[in-house]
């Protein structure tokens, strides 16, 4: 992929300034160079002329979240064709059932509409920032309005971010599906899953602007990539003001959920409370299903303001860890999961911050002490660390 000229984005700017914030005209603009194609066939047309069942591409096309067209309205063009060519062909050829195939457009259908949005977002501010900047440049006096080949320019630069990140996203895929390859089972991996929210988000949101909302939310959820993505771990998904992640490594999960509850109030002003579980986990389309996820929610929702709980398995794990310490509460009674024994997870007595235990860049090696005593699933969570070890 090359990187789009200097020049190409500088003049973009000129012109978006030159506007002098009437931007009436710009979605038209974004619009034109969005177009595809003519569309040209109705669904029975497009059925008569590919041989595939029409109700093959309705079911596509309302996958893919897209509503239905009329009996007489011409909504597809040639790209639609081509798509609709090569998922029969998945189909025809065996490779994938007509039941996956829907799954997985339904899967890329809500991906991409997140990420449309963001980007139409994004694109957004960038032209409110330009526009409210006027035209105090003289020379930007003189720029011409938006062109066709700008506004197509904003369209190739989406598209060439969106074409990196999903090489990137997909080669670190593939090593996690080689890894899961050595498990046993692929759907019987184990992992730390965790869930983390904001407390007091709900009340405080009714005397914020949707601008501050907005801004709150979005420190929240930098926060908490920069974290888990720092340390290792992976960022399921975000619902609100809720994180979900993943951890194959004990040490590197406890680093970075101390960071999480000391560092983000400072910069959200509310406090962070975090479940943490340990056991087999079920991977399906990009999100993770089974108990352990059921009970790091549970957990979360038992944590007070500023706390981490985490079930048994990694609090024995920890429970000698010289850089943390391990509160064990009395065993509670969680609703779908019988009595828990669960545990408070913190900084040692008189450390204030997690950089007394945790580089505040790189998280360093953790020593997670080998006990003598261990079950399968603590034996699991050792031998997964890479971390070193030491026995006590």
């Amino acid at each position: 992929m090359e990187p789009r000229p200097l020049n190409e984005l500088e003049g973009l700017a000129r012109a978006l300034r030159a506007r002098e914030g009437n931007n009436e005209g710009l979605a038209d603009d974004v619009r034109s160079a969005l177009s595809l194609g003519t569309a040209r066939y109705t669904a029975h047309e497009l059925a008569e002329v590919t041989g595939i069942p029409q109700t093959f591409g309705e079911d596509l096309w309302r996958a893919l979240g897209f509503v239905d067209s009329g009996p007489d309205e011409r909504t597809f063009d040639d790209q639609d064709r081509y798509a609709l060519e090569i998922a029969y062909a998945l189909l025809a050829s065996g490779l994938l059932s007509r039941e996956l195939i829907l799954q997985e457009a339904r899967v890329l259908s809500q991906a991409m509409s997140t990420l449309s949005a963001s980007l139409v977002e994004l694109f957004g501010k960038a032209f409110d920032a330009l526009s409210d900047g006027g035209t105090t440049d003289t020379a930007m006096d003189d720029a011409a309005p938006l062109s066709p080949e700008s506004a197509a320019l904003l369209i190739g630069i989406g598209e060439d971010i969106l074409t990196h990140i999903y090489r990137r996203q997909l080669r670190n895929a593939l090593r996690q599906a080689d890894a899961e390859r050595d498990e046993d089972d692929a759907h019987d991996a184990h992992a730390i899953v965790g869930f983390a929210d904001m407390v007091g988000f709900t009340a405080g949101a009714q005397s914020l602007s949707d601008q501050e909302l907005a801004s709150l939310v979005d420190q929240f959820s930098e926060a908490t990539s920069d974290t888990i993505h720092q340390g290792g771990g992976r960022l399921v998904k975000t619902i609100g003001d809720e994180v979900m992640f993943v951890f194959e490594d004990v040490g590197a999960a406890a680093a970075a959920t101390l960071r999480m509850v000391h560092e983000i109030p400072a910069s959200t002003g509310l406090d962070v409370r975090i479940g943490l579980a340990c056991g087999p986990i079920i991977n399906h389309h990009g999100d993770v299903f089974g108990t352990t996820v059921n009970r790091a929610s549970r957990l979360e929702h038992l944590a007070l303001p500023g706390s981490i709980l985490v079930d048994e398995d990694i609090g024995e794990t920890l429970s000698n860890f010289q850089s943390v310490t391990i509160k064990w509460l009395a065993p509670r009674r969680v609703k779908g999961m019988g009595v828990l024994r669960v545990g408070v997870l913190r900084l040692p007595r008189g450390a204030t911050e997690p950089r007394n235990c945790v580089s505040a860049g790189a998280l360093p090696p953790l020593p997670i002490p080998i006990r003598k005593r261990r079950g399968p699933v603590r034996q699991r969570l050792l031998e997964r660390s890479s971390h070193p070890l030491e026995d006590v």
